[in-house]
């Protein structure tokens, strides 16, 4: 695992630690390089924001540094919203050219070198429109990296070795990595990101220890393309191999 690297790309500010909090706090434990990248900064396109602007970029610059996974990067995209009420919005997420967002992540992919890259499965795990525009660009963006005639002012080419998706246990899965050890530190950094438990985001069922630890001791990735037959026996660790 020495030269392992990880690279996540989610939506918004808190999502790091919802969705990978467990893995990122593991393997920065663990010394292994990581980059986060967030492709919203949490603020509405369409204006209905509970939290001020720059509010959710400093949780989430606070939720990184309690799961030591490093500075985050924040690319210039708005939240287009749940239902999308904002994804026709001029500067949301939904609305971006998307070669342009695949042209960024290549070049971070190609700059950082990744062994492995997580993102959302193909449903963005549910539905929420930015998921999807993100789990698009980045299967685009890794398999695009590794092509000399893509994007070549981007940097050399890169090949990463494996592309996990986040998903959920009632979907198939090729990973159910136990966070359990590192549940506590997930749940600091996900209780970092305040302004969306002060306005009532689904979040705040996590604050009962009982739910908390039902549903956010393990994470679930499914694997593209799957290295293993469905039947068998799921891995635990994302790295190794």
């Amino acid at each position: 695992m020495t030269d392992a690297r990880l690279l996540c790309v989610h939506a918004h500010p808190d999502d790091e630690s919802l969705w990978t909090g467990g893995i990122l706090a593991r393997y920065a434990g663990e010394q292994v390089p990581i980059k986060v990248i967030t492709c919203t900064d949490g603020v509405r396109a369409d204006g209905s924001s509970v939290a001020a602007p720059g509010v959710r970029v400093a949780e989430l610059r606070k939720a990184m540094a309690i799961l030591g996974a490093g500075e985050p990067q924040v690319l210039d995209y708005r939240d287009s919203g749940g239902a999308g009420s904002g994804a026709a919005e001029p500067g949301s997420f939904c609305a971006a050219v998307f070669d342009e967002v695949v042209r960024t992540l290549v070049t971070e992919i190609r700059a950082f070198r990744p062994t492995t890259v997580v993102t959302y499965d193909a449903f963005g795990v549910y539905g929420h429109p930015d998921h999807l525009q993100a789990h698009r660009a980045t299967v685009a963006a890794v398999e695009a990296s590794a092509h000399p005639k893509l994007y070549p002012e981007s940097g050399q080419p890169w090949q990463v070795a494996g592309l996990w998706l986040v998903t959920t246990p009632d979907l198939p899965f090729d990973a159910a990595v136990d966070v359990g050890p590192w549940l506590d530190t997930k749940w600091q950094a996900l209780r970092a990101h305040e302004s969306e438990f002060d306005r009532g985001a689904g979040v705040s069922v996590f604050t009962d220890p009982r739910v908390r630890e039902q549903l956010l001791s393990t994470e679930y990735f499914s694997h593209r393309p799957a290295p293993r037959p469905r039947t068998g026996s799921p891995a635990t660790d994302l790295l190794a191999g």
